[in-house]
């Protein structure tokens, strides 16, 4: 069977140009420390799989889901702080999964860099066996040991700077795909949660709630009100701010808001709107303040994000990998 090869290098300097470059990914980022966003995608696709390895400068919670027809597994690439992945710590040590179109809610670290393997499930399943393969999909975070992951990051990392050329490439296809696929197949012997994974889920339900209502909301809320309305006490809902994002609801639920601003300005055409409208669609009205802390997360003015002409001509990861 040959193999096609084709390799890239997406770059995107800001969080709605990499949402859009990531394209089938139905995925919204947002932004939470200070400084311009910057991120380099490095990919291969053979026939049957995807792998790439991603780096991103910003502190980002990523929330979206996976692409439709394809499993995700994936692992942090360089050693620092865990992400969180939907709830629960992702060390190096670990492998992530998420199934075709299931949900994707993590947050990374600055200067995060992490590999991921895409495959449909008959790929899966003609290198792994049904049972290892099933056995994979049994939980959202294995620990599987250093071994096996840094395997994975290893084979992906190779494949990527050694990969034969842009397309077209013939080969043994089966071969390629099984040297992407071969360490997942000793984790699949012995799959486990991390110790301490199941977590507080108390909190992290709570975390969610609150989020997801105050993504509704789009306005300013005070945060003993947010906590009665999602059901749970302030400390429980400052703890779970505090262990999943490292700053408090209130300093987070601006930023958010921040974020829907950047997320507006950036998609609209310039002169049909003005930063005044938009800012007053998330309750911001001390514009000389929001210019500032606007300026500070991303690097630039609001009037700047707005008079960026839309990306229409952006290729995204669909068009580069034919999915």
């Amino acid at each position: 069977m040959a193999t096609e090869f084709v390799t890239d290098s997406i770059k995107t300097a800001d969080t709605e140009q990499f949402s859009q470059a990531l394209q089938p990914f139905n995925v919204q980022l947002d932004q939470l420390s200070a400084g311009q966003f910057k991120s380099q995608t490095d990919l291969v696709r053979t026939n049957g799989v995807i792998i790439y390895r991603e780096r991103w400068n910003r502190r980002i919670h990523v929330r979206g889901s996976s692409p439709q027809g394809l499993n995700l597994i994936g692992t942090v690439a360089n050693r620092g702080p865990a992400y969180r992945w939907r709830g629960d710590d992702l060390h190096a040590d670990n492998i992530a999964f998420a199934r075709p179109g299931e949900e994707m809610n993590f947050f990374t670290h600055e200067n995060a860099e992490h590999c991921v393997l895409l495959a449909a499930d008959d790929v899966l399943v003609r290198h792994l066996g049904e049972e290892s393969a099933a056995a994979l999909k049994r939980s959202p975070i294995t620990d599987c040991g250093s071994h096996v992951a840094h395997r994975l990051v290893a084979t992906i990392q190779r494949i990527i700077h050694n990969s034969p050329c842009e397309s077209g490439c013939p080969g043994d296809g089966e071969a390629v795909e099984y040297e992407i696929i071969e360490p997942l197949t000793e984790l699949t012997l012995d799959t486990r949660r991390p110790a301490g994974a199941r977590g507080k889920p108390k909190r992290q339900r709570a975390l969610r709630r609150a989020i997801e209502y105050a993504d509704e909301l789009q306005r300013p809320i005070p945060v003993p009100q947010l906590a009665q309305v999602i059901g749970v006490s302030r400390r429980t809902l400052e703890y779970a701010f505090a262990e999943t994002f490292g700053i408090s609801p209130i300093k987070y639920l601006r930023i958010a808001r921040l974020n829907r601003l950047h997320h507006m300005l950036g998609l609209a055409e310039p002169g049909t709107t003005t930063v005044t409208a938009c800012a007053a669609n998330f309750g911001f009205s001390e514009f000389g303040r929001l210019a500032g802390e606007y300026r500070s997360l991303f690097g630039e003015l609001p009037s700047t994000t707005l008079q960026r002409r839309p990306r229409q001509s952006y290729k995204t990861l669909a068009d580069k990998v034919r999915l």
